[in-house]
């Protein structure tokens, strides 16, 4: 399975987080299969890489 590389468990909070955001994914589906496509987040960060 490939998940997004921004997200990450935070043993703290107990839960998986967004590295971006700092907020838990709870559990989003996108972040497991979707992330390229459907995270403006991920997107973002992608399109600023480039330039």
């Amino acid at each position: 399975m490939k998940g997004c590389p921004y997200s990450e468990w935070n043993w703290e909070k107990d839960c998986e987080v967004c590295r971006l955001t700092g907020k838990p994914t709870e559990g989003a589906i996108m972040c497991d299969f979707g992330f390229d496509e459907e995270c403006d987040e991920y997107k973002n960060k992608k399109s600023r890489k480039k330039v």
